[in-house]
């Protein structure tokens, strides 16, 4: 995956967490919109990375039944 990857999601979700842990311990969290986001900061060369969406309601952020993982290249 390049390291200006693209998240892409179904549903509506106004929130995403990158970690790279998959416990979420110190994520980044990137305010999106829509049903796609793509970084602005590349993400590091080979890295291995988590990531999870999700839909904040009041002061509670409902997240996506799942995590997903990938790894950067070279690019």
């Amino acid at each position: 995956v390049t390291t200006l990857t693209t998240f892409v999601w179904t549903g509506t979700a106004d929130v995403i967490y990158l970690d790279v842990n998959p416990s979420f311990s110190n994520p980044v969290s990137y305010a999106v919109s829509g049903t796609s986001y793509t970084v602005t900061d590349p993400l590091s060369s080979y890295g291995s990375y988590y990531w999870k969406a999700g839909r904040t309601i009041g002061t509670r952020i409902y997240w996506s039944e799942n995590y997903y993982y990938f790894r950067t290249g070279a690019n």
